[in-house]
């Protein structure tokens, strides 16, 4: 998301606890996304977290959102390691493909199936909660079905006195070991200006994967 190194998990370590309410999905631009997303969409509990068009910039980079209304039950802490660059959507990126980033250990907990929120708590390697700034919960949702689940946060982060606008997606299959295939999305909605040159550009997108494979459950 960012582009300074030393504050690579800007925005990414959150706490979120919301069930979502109705909100406008319609999309202000041109792209569109899959046939599936745009009926999903309709649910007013997930158009209220993004646009048409955020979705199909989300699913640029190949993020693979796990559709359904009873998602498995994810509590725990996941092992993230090693964590690599799998795929942008930044024009130029000086970010390459494979590069490691820093390992992180993701918590799932306060999971609501009923209505479809859930906690999730991100501790980067290294970094102390200095880095990461204040973080608004705007809205999350979980959504799956089977094995198979994708959660989802958007959020307000005020660093160095600039506020802008994020979302986050964890997708995955869950097992008795831990998550695997898991995908970490960083999309940043909306930089509002970004005078420090911190972050990467509005309406951009990171993908970011486990390179074994399975994110191990530590907890």
């Amino acid at each position: 998301m960012l582009k300074r190194k030393k504050l690579a998990a800007l925005g990414i370590c959150v706490s979120t606890l919301v069930a979502c309410t109705s909100g406008d999905g319609s999309d202000g631009g041109g792209i569109n996304a899959s046939p599936s997303i745009r009926e999903f969409l309709a649910e007013a509990q997930f158009a209220v977290l993004f646009t048409e068009a955020q979705i199909a910039t989300m699913e640029s980079v190949g993020l693979q959102i796990n559709l359904g209304s009873k998602p498995p039950l994810i509590e725990g802490t996941f092992r993230i390691d090693p964590r690599v660059l799998q795929a942008t959507s930044v024009a130029d990126s000086v970010d390459q493909i494979g590069q490691a980033n820093l390992s992180q250990n993701v918590t799932f907990s306060n999971q609501d199936n009923a209505a479809q929120a859930i906690r999730i708590d991100v501790v980067a390697d290294g970094l102390d909660e200095a880095a990461f700034g204040e973080i608004v919960v705007v809205h999350s949702y979980i959504s799956g079905s089977g094995n198979m689940f994708t959660a989802f946060s958007r959020n307000e982060v005020t660093f160095d006195g600039h506020t802008f606008e994020v979302a986050q997606a964890f997708s995955g299959v869950i097992t008795d070991n831990g998550i695997e295939n898991i995908q970490q999305l960083d999309y940043v909605i909306d930089d509002r200006g970004d005078p420090g040159n911190f972050l990467i550009p509005s309406d951009t997108a990171q993908m970011f994967i486990d390179l074994d494979g399975v994110s191990e459950k530590l907890e």
